[in-house]
Parts: C-alpha cells; structure tokens; sequence
C-alpha cells in the first residue's frame, strides 16, 4: 500500500513539472476583442495638415500586386457603386486609361443621386431596381434605368469595385453603420474583384447646399473630418484594398492658382474637377503614372491640365494631407492690348446633343431656358488662340460645342465651369469646330429680370484683333 501511494505521489509530481512547459509551447491566440484593439492600432492616425508638394508620404500599400491581377487578361474593367459625384469622378476616365496604354477598358457606374452607404447595403439586400446604371466600353457613355446592384455586380469579372459614401454623410462616422454589411455582400457576390474606396471632396466654401451646415459650412472642416473619417471607417475594414483620393486632389488644385472654382454648383464638379479626379482614379488604380497625359476633354487649357495632373499626382503620393501644387498660372496678357468682343446676349440655352437636327437651334421659352443668355457661335477664327474669358463671381458658362454639322455625343458635352478668367489655347478648342456659351447664375436662378444690356459686364470675351476693323473689311 505505501508502495502503491509513493507511486502515485510521484506521478503527480511528474504532472505538475510537465504541465508548465506545454504550456509555453502553445501558439498565442488573443481573444478576438484582442485581436481588434491590435488592429485598430495599427490604423495610421495621420491628421489633416497642408504639405509642400516635394515630400514624398505615401500612405497606402503599393498597387503592383493589384495591377498584376487586373493585367492577366488585358482588359481593365472597373465598377463603381455612387451617385452623382460618381458620375464626375468617372466622366473622364475612359480617355485617360487609354492615353495611358491601356487598350480594352469596361466601366460600370451604378448610381442612385445621393445614396448613402446604408442604402447601398438594404438595396443589395433587397434587390431593389432604383439604379441608374452608366456603361463606358468605346469612349461614349450610354444610361439605363432601373437596375438591380446584384446583378450588375454579378454580371461581369470586375478588377475594380469603387464603393463611396453620399456627399453630405461623407464625414459623419455615424453613417457608415452597415458599411461592413455592404462590403460583406459585394464580397460574397465578386469574390475576386478588389473592393476600394473614393473619397470625396468637400464643396465649395460659398456653396449653398442644403447639409453644408453640418460642417459649420466650412470647407476645411468637411475636408478634415472627411479625412478622419476615411481613416476611422473605411481603413479600418481589410476588404477595402485601396483608397482614391479625389478629395485630396481637389483640394490639392484649390490650394493652387486655380483656387475655389472647381464645381459648377457648389458641390458637383466642373469640368476641371472631373479632369482631376478622373486622373486620380486613373493613376491609384492602375499604378501608372499620369504625368504624361496628353488626352484633356474639350473646354481644358494648357495650364489647367498642367495643374490637374499635378494635383492628381499628389493626392496619390500624399492621400490624407494638402499637398500645394507648384504648377504656375498661365500668363495673362494684357487684356489693355486686346479688344473687347460685342456679345450678342440672348434668352435660352443650346444643347449641341439634341438629335433629329435641333442640336444648332437655341432652346427656349421653358422655366429652365430662361435661367440661362447664350452667346452667338463662335469659330476659331472669331475665337482664336490667345482670347481672354472673363466672368463675374457667382456665375457659370458651359462651352457649348460642336462638331462639324453632327449632333455631339452626349460624353463629349463640355461641363459647365465658372472659372473667373482663362486664356484660350489649342486645347480648349480641341476636335471642336464651334464653339458657344450658355451663361448662368451659381446656382441656376430665373434671369427674367435681367436684360441683355445688364449681362455684358457678367460674361466677357476679349480677342487679339480689332472686330470693327474685321467687320469693315468683310
């Protein structure tokens, strides 16, 4: 019996030495409440500053293992998930994808204008048909309404799924409740598309949209707590792969010469803000440099696309700070050695895509009609290289253009902008061989109480030769 209990005695101990060691030969595996605080300290926690353009910050991962996937088969083929500001920050991006080598290009755009990211996740849930759904294979964008997320989505091997949160919610981390739900869906509907985000950009200062105020209806302070935002949200969340930043590259042009004039509503972007958000796209996605774009769409000067692919370029290398652009503005001459053109205002606006033979005739005589003057047509002889715009603050023109004696396609309508000077060049003109303006308020506003005399000093042109001599002399 003593036997027997020294035995057992001994083997307890035994138990006891050995227990400790394999202890310590386990793998750690934290909690999972752990594992979440350690990833959440691993967020960058960089604050909104303003930067000088040399510094060289890069703040997501690199894009070649990216690259590498969509290349495999040549085609390029990207979906976004938005609403209107979608629609502007992809305008543009066919052209600039094929300038830079890329041969076979499908674009997808769902949009809904203002959905939120909540709703996006109950639409994809419900497959609810409220989508306008944009489609891009040749240059030419065309629209259907009525369309299903899920099917879209399912329909095609999509590289590329570009997910954004409405404008007004942009910098609300509140909002962003079901974004986890809506990246979870997209995933399990494109199981080999990489899921990625654009940021937005904050409105114009004087803009008067109606949920500006909950950002003090200050600029900066939508930028930073879009910022913020970004990076508390949507960084967080492993399936986003990577982040566009339009907002970055706006702000990073309103930081330049250009300054505060790169929306044509307040909110919604000129024809200049497509162009560089368009780029950023571009460039983020596709790893490839912008730098030596040539394509601009029509109505884009020298110095404007100069400072758009900068821009562009700096909001990829610093995504989350101002980076100020060093692009100089172009040389104004002397408007003193020019001379001032006659316009000759009248009521109503052109739209030079209007099919069956109306795209020459000026529409009027509706509500929307009389918020706009329009000039005569102009051609590159009327408005030669080296004119001089000038339009008065709180007002915008869109180039109304035209191609030969076609109606113009609608992709190749040139955006309204309300830039307060620019000197014509080549570029502006483009492929156009007439060129118009259809001018108005920001924002758009009834001008029945406005004359054609009270407009002259609204919208000017001035041109590098004498128009009384010229009309002597014909």
């Amino acid at each position: 019996m003593k036997k027997q209990m020294s035995r057992m005695m001994l083997l307890l101990l035994c138990v006891c030495l050995l227990l400790p060691l394999y202890a310590c030969n386990q793998p750690d595996e934290p909690s999972s409440e752990q594992a979440s605080a350690e990833q959440t300290s691993t967020q960058p926690e960089t604050q909104p500053e303003q930067t000088d353009s040399t510094e060289q910050t890069t703040e997501q991962p690199p894009v070649e293992d990216l690259e590498k996937d969509w290349d495999e088969d040549g085609v390029l083929k990207i979906l976004c998930i938005g609403n209107s500001f979608s629609v502007d920050s992809m305008e543009y991006l066919y052209g600039i994808l094929q300038d830079l080598g890329i041969a076979q290009i499908k674009l997808g755009n769902l949009a809904i204008g203002g959905c939120t990211v909540n709703t996006h996740a109950s639409n994809a849930k419900k497959d609810t048909p409220d989508y306008l759904y944009y489609e891009n294979t040749s240059g030419t964008w065309s629209v259907t309404e009525g369309n299903v997320l899920s099917e879209k989505v399912k329909s095609e091997n999509w590289d590329y799924i570009s997910v954004q949160q409405a404008s007004h919610d942009s910098g609300l981390p509140n909002t962003y409740r079901k974004l986890p739900e809506l990246l979870s869906l997209l995933s399990e509907m494109a199981p080999d598309a990489h899921i990625v985000w654009n940021m937005t950009w904050a409105y114009q200062q004087d803009s008067t949209h109606g949920s500006f105020h909950k950002y003090d209806s200050d600029q900066m302070t939508m930028y930073e707590k879009i910022l913020t935002t970004v990076q508390d949200k949507v960084q967080s969340e492993e399936i986003i792969k990577k982040v566009i930043p339009c907002g970055t590259a706006i702000q990073n042009a309103r930081a330049g010469w250009i300054g505060d004039t790169l929306t044509r509503d307040g909110f919604h972007l000129s024809n200049t803000g497509r162009y560089i958000a368009a780029l950023t796209f571009a460039q983020t996605l596709t790893g490839r440099s912008v730098e030596g774009v040539t394509y601009a769409p029509a109505g884009i000067t020298q110095a404007e696309q100069t400072l758009a692919i900068e821009a562009a370029m700096l909001a990829v290398q610093t995504p989350f700070a101002v980076s100020v652009p060093t692009a100089q503005a172009p040389k104004q001459p002397g408007i003193e050695d020019l001379y001032e053109l006659e316009i000759e205002f009248v009521r109503g606006y052109y739209h030079a895509c209007e099919p069956g033979g109306r795209h020459w005739n000026r529409i009027q005589g509706s509500d929307l009609a009389n918020q706009f003057y329009s000039t005569q047509i102009f051609t590159k002889e009327t408005l030669p290289a080296g004119s001089i715009i000038v339009l008065a603050e709180g007002w915008q023109y869109r180039p109304e253009g035209w191609i030969e004696d076609a109606a113009l396609a609608g992709s190749l309508r040139p955006a309204s902008t309300n830039t307060a000077m620019i000197v014509i060049d080549e570029l502006w003109w483009g492929d156009f061989n007439y060129r118009a303006f259809n001018v108005s308020k920001t924002p758009l506003t009834s001008l029945l109480d406005m004359s054609e005399e009270d407009m002259q000093p609204i919208f000017k042109i001035y041109v590098p030769y004498d128009p009384a001599q010229e009309s002597a002399e014909q």
